[in-house]
C-alpha cells in the first residue's frame, strides 16, 4: 500500500508540482517535475511497473510532454518512463490495449521537434523502437504516420558522424528502430529503400 501511494504520489506532483503560492519558482517546479519522471522511469524498468501503469504512469509522461514543452531533461525523463513501461513484459500488452497508447507516437514526435538535440532524438528513437516491437504493423503505421522517418534519417547521420569507429549507443538506437519500423511491413520497407 505504501509503495503505491508512492508511485500516484510521484506521477501527481509530475503533472502538479508545487507552484508559486509555496514560494516555488517555475524552473524548480520543473525540476520537481524531472525528478519525480526520473524515478518512475527507474520503477517503470523494474518489478514495480504495473503499479507505474496502473497509478498514473503514463498520463503523468504524456501530460508532462505538454506541460513542459521546453524542458528537455523532463522530455528526456518522460521518454525513458514511456520505454520503461513498452519494455516491460508485465506491462506491455496491458499499454497496448489503453487508448494512450495510440497517441504515444505523436507526443514523442513533439518532444522531438522542440529540441535540437542528438539524446533526445536517440531516447525517442530507443522509446519508438519498442513501441513498434509491441504494437505491430498498427504501432509501426502510427510512427509512420507522425513523419518521425525524417528524425530518424538525420538523427542517424549525426550520430554516424560522431561516432568515429566505436559503437556509440546512439547509432544502435536509430537503426534498431528502423528495423523495427520495417519488420514485416513492406510498404514501411519500400519508404525506406
Amino acid at each position: 500500500a505504501a509503495r503505491k501511494q508512492a508511485v500516484t504520489m510521484l506521477a501527481a506532483v509530475a503533472v502538479n508540482p508545487p507552484g508559486k503560492k509555496s514560494g516555488v519558482s517555475p524552473r524548480e517546479s520543473e525540476e520537481t517535475a524531472y525528478r519525480c519522471l526520473l524515478g518512475l522511469a527507474k520503477l517503470s524498468q523494474r518489478d514495480s511497473a504495473y503499479l507505474v501503469l496502473t497509478n498514473g504512469g503514463p498520463r503523468a509522461a504524456i501530460d508532462c510532454l505538454r506541460l513542459y514543452p521546453a524542458n528537455m531533461d523532463v522530455t528526456y525523463a518522460a521518454f525513458k518512463v514511456l520505454r520503461g513501461l513498452l519494455g516491460n513484459p508485465s506491462t506491455m500488452m496491458k499499454l497496448r490495449k489503453q487508448k494512450r497508447f495510440r497517441i504515444v507516437p505523436a507526443a514523442v514526435v513533439d518532444g522531438v521537434y522542440r529540441h535540437d538535440s542528438l539524446d533526445v532524438k536517440a531516447e525517442a528513437a530507443h522509446c519508438l523502437w519498442t513501441y513498434s516491437g509491441v504494437g505491430g504493423v498498427d504501432a509501426q503505421d502510427l510512427v509512420i504516420g507522425v513523419d518521425f522517418l525524417p528524425v530518424l534519417k538525420s538523427g542517424l547521420e549525426e550520430a554516424r558522424a560522431l561516432d568515429k569507429g566505436r559503437s556509440d549507443a546512439r547509432v544502435r538506437k536509430f537503426v534498431g528502430c528502423t528495423l523495427a519500423l520495417a519488420k514485416a511491413n513492406e510498404p514501411v520497407q519500400d519508404l525506406l529503400v
